[in-house]
Order: C-alpha cells, then sequence, then structure tokens
C-alpha cells in the first residue's frame, strides 16, 4: 500500500506494492503483488500480479489474472486471464476472457475474445473472437465484426439434432447457390440468385408424390408460382401472391 499520502477515498489493497502509486483514485480494489498501480483511477478491480500495475488513469476495469492488463490504461475492459489484454495502453469497453487473449491489441476499443490465445494478433477494434489458439480471423472458429454486424465461422455449422432434423451448411465452396443440406437423407436446398428461384433437391429426385416421381421443385419469386418438374414435364401447382 502507498507510503505518500493519498486523497482518493474507499481504497482496499492486499499484497506487497499494491496501489503503490495511487494519489487521487477512490473505490479501487486490488489484490496481489504490485497490482493496480494506477495514480489517479477509480473503480477498478485487479486481482493478480502484476495487473494493471502500470496504468495512470484508467478507470471502471475488472482484471483478473497474473499480468493481465499490465499496461493498461484504458476504461471499463473486462479482462480474464493471464497475459490477457498485455499490450493494451489506451483501448476501451473490450473483453477478453482466456490466458494470452487479446494480447497485441493496444488501441482497439469495443473488442472481444474468448479463449486461450483469442485474438492473439487482432489491433483493430469492434471484433469478435471465439478461438483456443493464435488463429487470425480467417482460421479462428468464429470470427465477427460488430461495426457491419456480420459474423463468420470459419468451420462446419450444424443445426439440430444428429440423425433426427440436422442441416449443415457446407464448410467448402460448392456449386453456386448451394446453401442448405438436410442430413442424413442428403436433400439439398438450393437458392440460385441469378435466376431468383428456390430448388429442392433429394439426390437425383424427390420423394414419390401423387404417383410421379419428381426431379425438382421450383418455387419461382420473379412470376410467383411453384412448379413441379418430372423428367419431361414441368407442372403448374399453383399460384402464389408476394406478400
Amino acid at each position: 500500500f502507498p507510503s505518500h499520502d493519498i486523497i482518493g477515498d474507499n481504497n482496499t489493497g492486499v499484497g506487497t506494492n499494491v496501489l503503490l502509486y495511487l494519489e487521487t483514485g477512490a473505490h479501487n480494489t486490488g489484490v496481489g503483488n504490485s497490482c493496480l498501480g494506477s495514480t489517479k483511477g477509480s473503480w477498478n478491480t485487479s486481482i493478480g500480479c502484476l495487473s494493471s500495475s502500470q496504468g495512470v488513469n484508467s478507470d471502471s476495469n475488472s482484471v483478473m489474472g497474473s499480468h493481465s492488463f499490465m499496461n493498461g490504461d484504458g476504461d471499463a475492459n473486462v479482462i480474464i486471464g493471464s497475459w490477457a489484454a498485455y499490450a493494451n495502453t489506451t483501448g476501451n469497453k473490450n473483453v477478453a476472457i482466456g490466458t494470452w487473449s487479446m494480447h497485441d491489441n493496444s488501441t482497439g476499443n469495443n473488442n472481444v475474445a474468448i479463449g486461450y490465445q483469442s485474438g492473439w494478433s487482432e489491433t483493430g477494434s469492434n471484433k469478435l473472437y471465439i478461438e483456443n489458439s493464435k488463429a487470425d480471423k480467417f482460421h479462428s472458429l468464429i470470427y465477427g465484426d460488430f461495426a457491419s454486424d456480420s459474423v463468420t465461422i470459419n468451420g462446419a455449422l450444424t443445426v439440430g439434432s444428429a440423425g433426427i432434423r440436422q442441416y449443415t451448411f457446407p464448410a467448402t465452396i460448392g456449386t453456386p447457390g448451394q446453401v442448405l443440406r438436410v442430413a442424413p437423407s442428403g436433400r439439398t436446398l438450393v437458392f440460385d440468385t441469378t435466376s431468383g428461384r428456390v430448388y429442392a433437391l433429394y439426390g437425383s429426385h424427390l420423394p414419390q408424390v401423387s404417383g410421379w416421381v419428381h426431379d425438382t421443385i421450383r418455387i419461382d419469386t420473379t412470376s410467383p408460382r411453384i412448379w413441379i418438374r418430372d423428367a419431361t414435364n414441368v407442372y403448374t401447382l399453383t399460384d402464389i401472391w408476394r406478400v
């Protein structure tokens, strides 16, 4: 605890050299050797050896883990894990959960990284990483951009219970417009963005309907109709109205 006089109120320090440089900060809690070195920051909680040890004016941060947020001088960050957000200097409103997560980000804001080493080399803002390695945005299991409201899944995405109603989005580039497959039957739903049509395929055929074995069902959004086609004929089921 600091040996000099301080102005700040309601501070709690447990450990050697904790809150060592505190001057005017208030409502801070530091637990661990040399942690929470902020001189003027307030409403910070720091747990772990050298965590938040170099900050000056940081406010409202929650930090847990040795060496985490060590150089941090930003506000409203949540950092959990040893060495997490280690390089952060002025970044604000970041969430880093996992050892070494968001390690290299120094000035980025509004990032979320979850998992061991997740978002390690990311230096920007408004990014999402869910990963358990140093993988970049092209190889992390989940990568997102809050600024553009976009998310990328770098792997197979399956929805539903295995073997019952299971939909698997292809992880590799397929034929143009192919986006959905139903396992285990192999049924595929195809969106043709060029013609504005939707096709439902079942292997080489669709199930038998009304005595016919059909190849394709087509929902035509340009001239709203539902069609069924077999090997030689095209049948119009009904007109549908745009709503």
